[in-house]
């Protein structure tokens, strides 16, 4: 049967959903004060879509970014990172709303990187913001 063999970190199914179909003891879910979270579980039926996935690929291309904003910063290309670092906070809203927010943002990312990418050391004072490290 399912509801036995389904494990999540040594919980079954049955907590979850009773033998009898009815809500089990965690039924509330993610709710406040609720023991059992169901996210990034395999029980997650809403983190498998496509938007849900591309959400999550969206925090490894930040701390990429970051990672290159950092390995490039200096006084001459400040104000570019600042703004490049930033664009998540344009990322709102929900489905349709949210992925048209993501393209734009993507869009952006590519310009102000182009951008940051160009400007010569030389046009700062010389002077390393940041030292990888």
């Amino acid at each position: 049967m399912l509801t036995q063999a389904v494990k999540v970190g040594g919980t079954t199914l049955r907590d979850y959903v009773g033998a009898d179909g009815s809500p089990g003891q965690g039924a509330d879910c993610g709710s406040p004060g609720s023991s059992v979270d169901l996210r990034g579980t395999p029980l997650d039926v809403f983190g498998w879509s496509a938007h849900r996935r591309r959400e999550r690929a969206l925090i490894g291309e930040y701390e990429q970014l970051v990672e290159t904003l950092l390995a490039g910063l200096h006084r001459g290309n400040h104000a570019l990172a600042v703004q490049l670092a930033a664009l998540p906070e344009r990322v709102r809203g929900f489905d349709v709303v949210k992925e048209a927010a993501m393209e734009q943002a993507a869009t952006a990312r590519a310009t102000l990187l182009a951008e940051f990418a160009a400007v010569p050391l030389a046009a700062a004072t010389g002077e390393v913001v940041h030292e990888p490290g």
